[in-house]
């Protein structure tokens, strides 16, 4: 298990609350989707996505890829807001519904939702995700693979 300095976790931290205040001070206000998850399998969905993700990625001073999991995290929930979605919802239903391997469109919207995990440690995610997300998360893995 990789372990932190304190100025690494200011630093993280900092860098997140910035990313955070800087993508949120320059987007119009929407209304709330908590609870509506991105529907598997469609392709509209995925170019809903896929333009939220170009577009909240013009407001990061970095690639998004670089920032570190807690940073990932924040943009690809900012990204599924912005599409109409809900990252928790997506996740967690992705994780009771059946996923197909083969179907390329479940892949996509898993490897979005896998965004915040890249390079990531078991022990890491499960500090990153709550324990029903961090299982949602272990279930989808086993399921993909």
């Amino acid at each position: 298990m990789k372990k932190y300095s304190s100025r690494s976790t200011l630093f993280t931290t900092l860098l997140v609350a910035v990313m955070h205040f800087s993508l949120t001070a320059c987007q119009p206000q929407q209304q709330a989707t908590t609870g509506t998850a991105a529907p598997r399998g469609e392709q509209h969905a995925l170019e809903q996505l896929a333009d939220a993700f170009r577009a909240v990625a013009e407001g990061l001073p970095t690639n998004p890829a670089s920032l570190p999991p807690e940073g990932r995290k924040e943009f690809v929930q900012l990204v599924f807001s912005k599409a109409g979605y809900d990252y928790h919802a997506t996740l967690t239903t992705l994780a009771s519904e059946g996923l197909d391997p083969s179907n390329k469109l479940h892949r996509d919207l898993v490897e979005l939702v896998f965004f915040p995990t890249t390079g990531v440690a078991p022990d890491d995610i499960r500090r990153l995700f709550d324990g029903p997300e961090a299982s949602a998360i272990e279930h989808i893995k086993k399921v993909m693979n």
